[in-house]
């Protein structure tokens, strides 16, 4: 589920939510709308990234890309 929480700390596309239970459904894992609310609520906003932000993707590739990311969540208990 580190994917869904990179892309929820990023703000990344709702879609993400569809297709990870799509994939749970095909290799016949348990995903519902529950567990992505719950990690949701307990993860961070920590990007204000494009289309709809300010910075672009190359900046955070520019500052250490999804290894830092994944790290300061961890850094978080996250």
């Amino acid at each position: 589920m580190f994917f869904f929480v990179e892309t929820n700390a990023l703000g990344g596309s709702t879609n993400s939510v569809l297709h990870l239970i799509a994939m749970g459904h095909a290799a016949d894992v348990p995903i519902t709308l529950q567990d992505f609310q719950e990690i949701s609520d307990r993860t961070p906003y920590i990007a204000d990234l494009r289309p709809s932000g300010k910075y672009l993707m190359a900046d955070l590739q520019s500052i250490g890309g999804t290894p830092a990311v994944l790290k300061y969540l961890l850094s978080l208990g996250n």
